[in-house]
């Protein structure tokens, strides 16, 4: 039996396929077409770098400038918290097979 894994983007397909020997016949041939799921990337960044990203109110464990890839289709709740102190919250909506963003300036961090 053969694992192949899938480019994220598409709908899991799995099927288990025996291989036989029959001295160069073809048995059996299989064609699968993936279905593929709309999704898009979500690119957040501030000025300056380094502020904690959280998504829909839970941290996320990375930091400015990141881009978050595969991110189904729908508006987010972003927050950004610099320095311990400062915390902006917005709404961005992802758009399909688009890289939809922000970008948070220290003003606006106040």
């Amino acid at each position: 039996m053969q694992n192949c894994r899938l480019k994220k983007g598409y709908i899991p397909h799995s099927e288990e396929i025996a291989v036989v020997d029959t001295n160069d016949k073809i048995d059996r041939a299989v064609r699968t077409n993936l279905q593929d799921y709309s999704c898009g990337r979500l690119f957040i960044n501030s000025t300056p770098a380094g502020a904690k990203i959280y998504l829909r109110g839970e941290y996320t464990g990375v930091s400015t400038p990141y881009e978050f890839d595969y991110m189904p289709i729908g508006t987010y709740t972003t927050g950004l918290l610099y320095n311990r102190t400062l915390f902006k919250e917005t709404s961005v909506t992802v758009q399909p097979y688009e890289k939809s963003g922000l970008t948070v300036l220290e003003e606006d961090l106040r």
